[in-house]
């Protein structure tokens, strides 16, 4: 999959987008897992001949919208994006890939289910904003040399996910609709976590820039 970085396309708030087979970038770095999201939609894309592909995901996705009462939700619905979700964090996927295998999640509101399930779920790697505040203050005042970093999160291609960089290891991760942050986020703007590299405590915040 070619990969093209430039600072002006896709337009608007949206970082990348995958046109054609082609990665289109605002960003300086991306996750694994993005990639391994787009690449799945490339695979998915060369199966149904690009113009196909493009004609079943807007016509899905307009029957699906008139069940959901929300745009998240139809759009975690249509087929395409569920198979790229579901498989995005297995870097091995493609290779096991059978093909067509989008056909599976073709299927009216079945996803909706996992969007309210996942959104209760919580992390190991997660603590609530209220413990790690009281970790933070009593590291501070006991005068222990535990470090707290500052970060900010930006709105990623995806519509219903964050992008995150650690400010200690330089880590980059995805914050999707399924990570017990994202509601944080998108009601607070705030949010508390551990790296999962480097295990650094990030006090991070939505920012207003398209850069992190």
């Amino acid at each position: 999959m070619l990969i093209i970085k430039n600072t002006w396309f896709p337009f608007g708030r949206y970082t990348t987008l995958n046109l054609f087979g082609i990665l289109f970038t605002k960003q300086d770095t991306l996750s694994e897992r993005t990639i391994v999201h787009e690449s799945i939609h490339t695979k998915q894309q060369l199966e149904m001949l690009f113009v196909l592909f493009y004609l079943w995901y807007a016509i899905e996705y307009c029957l699906i919208r008139l069940l959901h009462k929300t745009q998240n939700c139809a759009y975690h619905d249509v087929s395409f994006e569920e198979e790229a979700y579901a498989n995005d964090d297995n870097k091995a996927y493609l290779s096991t890939r059978k093909h067509y295998a989008w056909l599976k999640y073709v299927k009216f509101k079945s996803n909706h289910a996992k969007v309210d399930k996942n959104a209760q779920q919580t992390s190991p790697k997660v603590a609530s904003a209220d413990i790690v505040d009281e970790i933070v203050a009593t590291s501070l005042s006991s005068g222990s040399d535990m470090s707290v970093y500052a970060a900010k999160v930006i709105k990623s291609a995806y519509v219903n996910s964050f992008v995150c960089k650690c400010t200690r290891c330089g880590d980059v991760r995805q914050i999707d609709f399924k990570h017990p942050l994202y509601n944080q986020l998108t009601t607070t703007g705030k949010a508390t976590t551990t790296c999962t590299k480097c295990n650094a405590i990030i006090l991070i915040e939505v920012a207003t820039s398209s850069a992190i």
